[in-house]
């Protein structure tokens, strides 16, 4: 049987304007949007405070261990890093009061008196566990204030506060 020029094909019509909508008009939507998506997740990453130790923290600070806004197992560690002079004389992490003896300097030797650690490079830490002040985090938000002093001018204190997630 011959088919005439103008006929339409067994597989159905050719295309035309009416599947610009129907085939290329969502793919270009769908491929517009993971662009998007993408640079947005670009400009957030780039200028998030990431190092966790930026103006609002203040000078004295070098680092905070959670990152801030940090997503992280509820048994993480929390700890500061203190610029030359400055040590910490006290933790409270999620409403939780943590005692000093409980904080562990890095490269420290205790400090005769107080019970504290001095530490020789301005890096403190808490590690949560069994026996301990606080075994694991709460789910969520959890915002810790460390209170800091000079070494040189004990009348020179601060308070730091930052804030991490836990799941």
């Amino acid at each position: 049987m011959s088919r005439h020029p103008n006929s339409e094909s067994e597989s159905g019509p050719e295309p035309g304007s009416g599947d610009f909508r129907r085939l290329w008009l969502p793919r270009l939507l769908i491929s517009g949007g993971l662009v998007l998506a993408a640079v947005f997740g670009y400009l957030g990453v780039t200028r998030a405070d990431t190092a966790g130790g930026g103006p609002e923290l203040g000078p004295e600070v070098e680092s905070v261990f959670p990152l801030v806004g940090a997503l992280e197992p509820r048994q993480t560690p929390v700890g500061i890093d203190l610029t030359r002079n400055w040590e910490l004389t006290g933790l409270n992490v999620g409403g939780i009061e943590i005692p000093m003896d409980q904080i562990v300097p890095v490269a420290g030797r205790p400090d005769s008196g107080s019970g504290a650690t001095v530490t020789q490079l301005g890096r403190y830490f808490y590690e949560p566990g069994p026996g301990r002040a606080v075994e694991e985090f709460n789910t969520g938000r959890v915002c810790v204030v460390a209170r800091i002093r000079n070494q040189l001018d004990p009348t020179d204190t601060s308070t730091v506060n930052w804030c991490f997630t836990a799941g």
